[in-house]
């Protein structure tokens, strides 16, 4: 476990935060924390036989839960991702919004996969790095940290396109990088920037082959794993908060409207019966209120899905760790 100060602590510290806009993270973002996770969860301890990991675990669309390991004796941690089904009026019209976290167990994706058999639309996210991108931009350098972390933990990335699911058209709705840039600023990028760059480093190093105070990639993984899922819990009971800046708070409010406007004009067409958005679990608060104020839609059930099963109980929670 890592339970020493150390940069690959300093690494983990911004998980949260320096993914959530960007097509391979989001567990902070919009919305009111879950007040009632009894209620809401449900379904989800029923299907996991688990407990809510600490009281306050849940947000509206991610939990984490515990239960009893495979040999029966060891505990281990379940991340859960929210499913909600809409409907309209007396229409046959079913829409779908995925919360995704996008780094998991192979496992999630082919049960997603699974579940959008059928569908006619597919709506998901992804911000596009286009020619033109400064190597040291925010947006450059977040790429490369999810690929770096999920190198590390050993992880899947969501596929841009699940091209096993044929038969279903897939659209993207988000900005461009360089919309982001723009919308967020030069000063906020390079912020940032500054926040990122060292992370990136010391991830970069691992995967290289390299070791960052005494760990290799190797040898660091199964604490990384857990702090990912203590990253997680904290995401979770912090959606809603106002730790975005304005600028990537406008950023996130701008993707949001692309998915909203894209709904829109599918719904508008009679023969699009079944679709499906998938989008990060920080945004899908925000767009299921959007569907029912905007588009006419009711939520009409949800169900979960596991997204990552970490062996062993959580790590200890002491606090904010410093960077060397």
């Amino acid at each position: 476990m890592l339970r020493r100060t150390s940069t690959i602590d300093f690494a983990l510290r911004a998980l949260g935060c320096a993914l959530a806009f960007v097509a391979s993270c989001a567990v902070t973002g919009n919305g009111s924390p879950n007040t009632n996770p009894e209620g809401e969860l449900a379904d989800a301890r029923a299907a996991t036989h688990g407990e809510l990991d600490v009281p306050d675990s849940s947000g509206p669309d991610v939990a984490v839960l515990v239960r009893a390991g495979k040999q029966g004796s060891e505990r281990e941690r379940v991340v859960m991702t929210r499913v909600r089904s809409f409907g309209r009026g007396d229409t046959n019209v079913r829409v779908q919004l995925f919360a995704m976290v996008h780094m998991a167990r192979p496992m999630y994706w082919t049960e997603i996969q699974r579940r959008l058999i059928g569908e006619q639309q597919v709506i998901y996210e992804g911000i596009c790095i286009g020619a033109g991108i400064p190597r040291e931009s925010s947006v450059a350098y977040m790429r490369r940290y999810q690929h770096a972390f999920a190198d590390v933990l050993g992880w899947d990335l969501q596929p841009d396109i699940p091209t096993s699911v044929r038969g279903t058209r897939w659209i993207r709705a988000d900005i461009s990088a360089a919309e982001v840039l723009e919308i967020a600023g030069a000063e906020e990028d390079a912020r940032m920037v500054e926040s990122l760059k060292s992370r990136v480093e010391a991830l970069e190093t691992l995967v290289r082959g390299g070791t960052i105070d005494g760990y290799t990639k190797q040898s660091a993984r199964a604490g990384m794993r857990q702090r990912m899922v203590d990253e997680i819990v904290s995401g979770a009971r912090e959606m809603g908060s106002s730790g975005s800046s304005p600028g990537f708070a406008e950023v996130q409010l701008t993707r949001e409207s692309r998915v909203v406007s894209q709904l829109r004009t599918l719904l508008a067409d009679p023969s699009n019966l079944r679709v499906s958005v998938l989008y990060g679990a920080g945004h899908t608060v925000a767009l299921a209120a959007r569907f029912e104020a905007e588009l006419g839609l009711h939520e009409s059930s949800s169900s979960w899905i596991e997204a990552i099963t970490v062996p062993g109980a959580a790590t200890p929670r002491s606090g904010p760790v410093a960077p060397k």
